[in-house]
């Protein structure tokens, strides 16, 4: 019994060594405008990780914002498109851990 005990005692240690992690994420959000500055609604927008190939679809809502919360912190490229307009995209926007990045 008593190594059984031990080894009880030994995985709760190594339980509590496990450093808590707070919040391990990001978020990209912005408002797509066209040439004149009017907002786009209903523009789809495609954020990619780059590392992952990991890719997060948001629509912008009726004043042309959008938000994409808890993303992995890394390289993104955000991809914008609506029928009518031309597509524009950024490549390589870095995302840091508990970051806020507007495009």
């Amino acid at each position: 019994m008593p190594v059984a005990r031990l080894g009880v005692a030994l995985v709760f240690l190594a339980i509590a060594a496990i450093p808590l992690q707070g919040q391990t994420f990001g978020e990209i959000t912005g408002t797509v405008t066209d040439p004149t500055g009017a907002v786009i609604a209903g523009a789809n927008v495609t954020i990619t990780n780059v590392g992952t190939n990991q890719a997060r679809r948001v629509v912008t809502n009726d004043t042309g914002n959008y938000t994409a919360p808890f993303l992995v912190p890394g390289a993104y490229d955000v991809y914008v498109e609506r029928p009518g307009f031309r597509p524009a995209t950024r490549k390589g926007v870095e995302l840091q851990v508990n970051a806020v990045v507007r495009i």
